[in-house]
């Protein structure tokens, strides 16, 4: 093998590789954004959630200490 062909080879692999990092590092980011609007939709149903299930705090009839 010449050292040109040797040159492309590596020169190939490199670029493959920075390939595969990118459609990598897409694919995460894809993730994290479906999972960030995930969160959010579960924090407004549980938003919705505790507003329609808000029950005024019980008043517990305050017991005087003796003296």
């Amino acid at each position: 093998m010449s050292l040109r062909t040797a040159i492309d080879y590596v020169a190939a692999v490199y670029l493959l590789v920075w390939v595969a990092i990118f459609v990598y590092m897409a694919l995460i980011g894809q993730k994290v954004s479906r999972i960030e609007r995930d969160i959010e939709r579960i924090e407004r149903e549980l938003d919705a959630r505790e507003a329609s299930e808000a029950v005024p705090p019980v008043q517990h009839p305050v017991e005087e200490q003796p003296r």
